[in-house]
């Protein structure tokens, strides 16, 4: 999920990377979600310097025995503390409202992303041997998802945290970049996380990919599929596995929450996905 400061801030970066997404974000919303909210808090914040100033003057007052200015000051307390339920209630609403806008709102593209309206302007970096022509071979090919489910299998995505690489990405490295990684069972981890010597990973991302691991896993649980399975994988890595569904409407949801997997960004114990993999 993006930083809200980040969206506020930088609104036309926004912009630009909806637009190379092929896609639109609702800016006006979020600036009116977001606006409301401070402006609540900053209401909240001066009620509460009244409530505090009132409730001063009362043990003075009584001291004085100024029992009806004293009483008066009681019904004033009572007056800013209703106001202030009130603004809560509305916060927290504004809240939920904001922080559902935020989970839907798409991640900035990296730089390196190529900028195209569809995967036919996907440049071509490396091949290796020769496609089947399974039209010439009489064959009807299958989509993945379709030959899994045909199986009796489900729906499986694999998160790789900032730091962590698949071994098939590692693979297709330049030196450099290998040099800053180091293998750790299936998987590599960056230097910047791992320490070789210790065979340990730094208590922050330890910590981080906890708190990620127990957001993924709630979120699975909130959506409610039947024996949905998320677990650790080589340690740094998290396996969803969704089982196989004929309910087409249920089925979008799979994939939709699966379209935001690949990539696990942790931050302040919440998480942001990106580039799916299904099989």
């Amino acid at each position: 999920m993006l930083d809200i400061k980040f969206v506020r801030e930088t609104p036309d970066a926004v912009d630009k990377a909806m637009a190379d997404r092929q896609t639109s974000w609702d800016r006006e919303r979020f600036f009116a979600l977001d606006d409301e909210r401070r402006s609540v808090i900053t209401e909240v914040e001066e009620l509460q310097a009244t409530r505090n100033a009132e409730s001063k003057k009362i043990g003075a007052l009584m001291r004085e025995g100024k029992r009806d200015e004293a009483e008066a000051a009681k019904e004033a307390v009572r007056e800013v503390n209703e106001k202030i339920e009130g603004l809560a209630e509305r916060r927290t609403a504004l809240e939920a409202e904001l922080n559902d806008f935020m989970a839907h709102l798409p991640n900035i593209p990296c730089d390196a992303t190529p900028v195209g309206v569809d995967e036919s302007e996907n440049p071509e970096r490396r091949r290796w041997g020769t496609p089947r022509d399974f039209a010439a071979e009489g064959f009807e090919a299958k989509a993945h998802w379709d030959l899994g489910t045909d199986l009796g299998g489900g729906y499986t995505t694999v998160y790789y945290p900032e730091g962590v690489m698949s071994a098939s990405d590692y693979a297709i490295e330049d030196d450099e970049t290998q040099a800053d990684y180091t293998q750790y069972k299936g998987i590599y981890l960056s230097n910047e996380i791992y320490d070789a010597d210790t065979q340990q990973v730094t208590e922050e991302f330890s910590s981080e990919f906890d708190k990620a691991y127990a957001a993924l896993s709630y979120r699975y649980e909130q959506m409610g599929f039947v024996n949905a399975s998320v677990v650790k994988e080589n340690d740094y890595t998290i396996r969803v596995t969704i089982p196989h569904l004929s309910d087409d409407t249920v089925l979008d949801t799979v994939f939709t929450q699966l379209s935001y997997s690949g990539s696990l960004h942790l931050s302040d114990s919440e998480i942001t996905t990106s580039n799916a993999e299904r099989r």
